[in-house]
């Protein structure tokens, strides 16, 4: 089994080679190795955990069906954190992979969501506290494409 910071290391670089592919700009559109990587990055999270690690988004979507094929971790549409079941993640199924639950930083996805949207700047600086909370508890961001 890869270690969390082997798996991240791989999925940056992974990350950076789909960029350059794609012609500088994003990573290329259905790129495997860079959604294989992510996952990667949870399966590790996961076995340094004791097999316990949580997932989450950034971006909340009302609405949408969290249809569960029983294959696949079903999708948390309006749920910032949840733990993960171990099953397959879909592309763009969660934002980040953490060690554990973390109360604050559910509030602020919360808060950034509930907030009214003004300026791209204020958004910004919500997001980048999310992300800088991310960090903090030892979690990564995901790639998909």
């Amino acid at each position: 089994m890869t270690s969390l910071a082997e798996a991240t290391q791989r999925l940056t670089a992974c990350f950076f080679r789909s960029i350059r592919h794609s012609g500088g700009y994003h990573p290329e559109e259905a790129d495997p190795q860079l959604n294989d990587a992510s996952r990667d990055v949870i399966q590790a999270m996961a076995a340094e955990h004791d097999g316990e690690c949580w997932l989450g988004r950034v971006n909340l979507h009302r609405g949408l069906s969290e249809d569960d094929d029983d294959q696949h971790e079903p999708f948390h549409a309006d749920v910032p954190l949840w733990q993960w079941s171990g099953k397959t993640v879909y592309n763009f199924g969660a934002s980040f992979i953490l060690p554990r639950h973390d109360a604050e930083l559910e509030r602020l996805i919360r808060d950034r969501d509930a907030a009214e949207y003004t300026t791209a700047d204020a958004d910004y600086e919500r997001v980048s506290a999310i992300h800088e909370r991310v960090v903090e508890l030892g979690g990564v961001l995901l790639h998909w494409s």
